[in-house]
């Protein structure tokens, strides 16, 4: 690949903490949502990520996250 569109890739990926500061957060907003709604163990499949995080499309800088969540 032309090593200017290898670099613009690099540039645009989320780094590796980004990515874990973004799992971190909508992780814990669905947790504090089954809590609010559900009893027992938190079920991850109650939530489905769209967007850009949903598609594996996001880039830097982050943004948000879009999060469908499941409620009874």
């Amino acid at each position: 690949m032309d090593a200017y569109f290898i670099e613009m890739q690099r540039r645009l990926k989320l780094t590796r903490r980004q990515r874990n500061d973004a799992k971190t957060k909508y992780t814990g907003v669905a947790k504090t949502l089954y809590a609010a709604f559900y009893d027992g163990e938190y079920n991850k499949s109650m939530k489905l990520l769209i967007g850009s995080y949903g598609k594996r499309t996001h880039i830097r800088p982050p943004g948000d996250i879009d999060l469908l969540f499941k409620i009874p």
